[in-house]
């Protein structure tokens, strides 16, 4: 019987390599307002039944309410997933000089950018941002670079600032 060994990965290249993900705050935030957009929409839509449904002729209220619940909740969630699964799909690849944008969930995109170690990196949180500690990170070098919604930016912009080896 054949032993079976672990696969050994230069430790070097393990402790340089940083996977990070957008921050999952925006992202509930997100998924609470669209949840609030949907209730608004949905009260205005049973007031107005209730109050025209005379002049419609609409006899059974109950009908249309529910048909209206399972079309907007299908929708709902449909959208929900959407987000949710745009948000899985985005992974920042960190592995010193080279920052590789991996985006998508079924068809996958992948860009790399090469970044020179240098104190011109702006971190940017609002107030929600420095409350739950995310914050976009911004390169004055390569404009249009910024990596959005980064968990922890102050030490991803440290992480940027040190020099490969």
């Amino acid at each position: 019987m054949e032993e079976i060994r672990p696969i050994k990965l230069e430790e070097q290249e393990v402790l340089d390599t940083h996977i990070f993900r957008r921050s999952i705050v925006p992202l509930i935030f997100r998924l609470i307002v669209i949840n609030i957009i949907w209730f608004f929409f949905y009260l205005v839509f049973n007031f107005l039944i209730f109050e025209l449904r005379n002049s419609l002729n609409i006899t059974s209220f109950f009908a249309v309410n529910i048909i209206f619940l399972l079309f907007s909740q299908l929708s709902f969630g449909g959208f929900s997933l959407f987000i949710s699964l745009e948000w899985l799909g985005e992974v920042y690849i960190i592995k010193l000089p080279d920052v590789t944008i991996r985006k998508g969930f079924i068809q996958v995109e992948e860009k790399s950018y090469e970044i020179s170690p240098a104190d011109d990196i702006t971190v940017r949180q609002g107030p929600m941002g420095k409350m739950f500690n995310y914050g976009t990170v911004e390169f004055e070098e390569m404009k249009g670079m910024k990596l959005y919604d980064m968990p922890d930016p102050h030490h991803l912009a440290e992480i940027f600032k040190k020099k490969p080896e």
